[in-house]
């Protein structure tokens, strides 16, 4: 009886967490399945009951069978439709380090709200160690480009444009605006060169870091096409810009070198 009502509350408590984070919608399977595994454990807890008629039996039986078979169902059939549509073709795990720098200050994000722990959506989203972190189908590239990755966490990301939400709040740099009394411009290094559109920019799909990304966002008054700012992954790795190789990589259209 005290496992049911522990593994009750802790379902509860996992339901609350879907409901509180937008990035899980009614579609997701993950859903139902929690909403399922609630709805199971109050039968279970029911049916402790000694003064249970056959026909409350049943019915409890039929509560927990019928859900469980369409719970099933739904998530085979997701999983294959998802997986067989998705640009991926499947789900992936790919992280990318980043780091944002505005007038020679890196910017912290702000820390999630328990109980998410997680900023962004299940599928593309950061933990408080400036790494985005792409888990999950990816339907179509552009869900994980590093533009959609500034919206979700709640900043913009554009050619001369940045906003960043930190502890301190909102941080908004423009081009033409002054860092030290001189005019300053957004650049964007993907592993040391710079690139522009680099909102459309998609992460290079690799677990590790590195040969994932090393992505620094930079506001000042430099104009150079390189940089030497470099990751701490990338350095406890011992990789570096001038030495960079790895393998080249496509997925639909887009390649990476």
């Amino acid at each position: 009886m005290k496992i049911c009502i522990i593994a009750f509350f802790l379902i509860m408590q996992s339901v609350l967490v879907s409901a509180y984070d937008i990035s899980v919608t009614a579609l997701e399977p993950i859903f139902y399945i929690k909403i399922v595994s609630v709805i199971v454990l109050l039968a279970a807890l029911v049916s402790l009951s000694k003064k249970l008629s056959e026909t409350h039996k049943k019915i409890l039986f039929l509560s927990i069978a019928v859900p469980v078979a369409l719970s099933t169902l739904y998530l085979a059939f997701h999983t294959i439709t998802d997986n067989a549509s998705s640009a991926t073709k499947g789900p992936v795990h790919w992280h990318a380090d980043y780091e944002v720098m505005l007038c020679g200050k890196s910017l912290d994000l702000i820390n999630p709200n328990f109980p998410r722990n997680k900023i962004g959506t299940s599928l593309l989203h950061e933990h408080d160690d400036n790494r985005i972190h792409v888990e999950g189908t990816v339907s179509m590239l552009k869900e994980v480009s590093l533009g959609n990755f500034f919206k979700v966490i709640g900043g913009k990301l554009e050619n001369n444009y940045v906003s960043y939400p930190t502890k301190e709040g909102l941080i908004e740099a423009r081009n033409g605006e002054m860092c030290d009394n001189k005019e300053s411009t957004l650049k964007v290094y993907i592993n040391g060169k710079r690139m522009s559109g680099p909102e459309n920019y998609v992460p290079y799909p690799a677990q590790q870091v590195p040969p994932g990304d090393c992505i620094i966002i930079l506001f000042d008054s430099s104009e150079s096409e390189t940089t030497d700012i470099i990751c701490t992954s990338w350095k406890a790795k011992g990789w570096d810009y001038d030495g960079f190789d790895r393998e080249e990589n496509t997925i639909g259209d887009i390649e990476w070198q």
